[in-house]
């Protein structure tokens, strides 16, 4: 029979498991809001109209990516259970990344179906044309944005938190440094306004994805025994 304290003993070292593995995943999420803050106030920063048109953008946008990323929450279990039953996952690797794609495709085509209606939400007739651009434009970034999310699911499976992670800040800091370029024309870029946020955007998430893909390129190639990944 286990005695009290040896529970609280396994309690314990449970919870501390858990804390290590969740506490680089919880700093990654907050990270990833940490990149809408900077577009808020660099649009806030540059004018009203900017400020309002992205905060309907945004929400609409984000509706479509929350909803797509939903769907690739299911990779990290499904490779967790596989690992469990020491089954091999090297398979579903590439399965994630055509999954992602063309999840990515199918989203990409409801956004921009979707931008016919966008007025039928009522937007005052100065904000509309910016909200439009800003969707137009970001609807391009579901691709790599689906695809560092899937990828780094699929990581999350093995406990590789550190390096997406990484990336993530890394792209806050891109991506203000590209908002205040595009949006304020800085440093020889040319001044865009809302389109600069938009443009900023795109390329922050495609960045991401490519990034976390290129990391993943030992395991593509089969070469599982690197310790860069450490996927076995």
């Amino acid at each position: 029979m286990e005695t009290l304290a040896t529970k609280l003993q396994i309690y314990k070292r449970y919870s501390i498991d858990i804390i290590k593995l969740s506490g680089p995943i919880l700093a990654g999420n907050l990270a990833n809001m940490l990149i809408s803050v900077g577009d808020v106030i660099v649009a806030g920063r540059h004018s009203t109209v900017a400020l309002g048109a992205i905060s309907v953008a945004t929400a609409i946008f984000m509706t479509f990516m929350i909803a797509a990323a939903g769907l690739m929450a299911s990779i990290s279990p499904v490779v967790s259970n596989l690992r469990g039953e020491r089954k091999t996952t090297r398979p579903l690797f590439r399965a994630t990344i055509k999954y992602s794609l063309a999840i990515g495709f199918i989203f990409f085509l409801v956004i921009r179906f979707a931008l016919n209606y966008i007025g039928l939400i009522g937007l005052a007739p100065d904000l509309y044309p910016h909200v439009v651009e800003y969707i137009d434009i970001s609807s391009w970034g579901m691709f790599g944005g689906l695809l560092f999310v899937a990828l780094k699911e699929f990581l999350q499976a093995y406990e590789i938190v550190n390096f997406p992670n990484f990336v993530v800040v890394a792209e806050i800091f891109l991506n203000l440094f590209l908002n205040v370029a595009l949006v304020f024309g800085m440093w020889g870029f040319p001044e865009l306004g809302v389109k600069g946020l938009a443009i900023a955007s795109l390329i922050v998430r495609t960045v991401g994805g490519i990034a976390l893909l290129i990391y993943c390129i030992p395991f593509l190639k089969g070469h599982s025994n690197l310790k860069i990944i450490h996927i076995c």
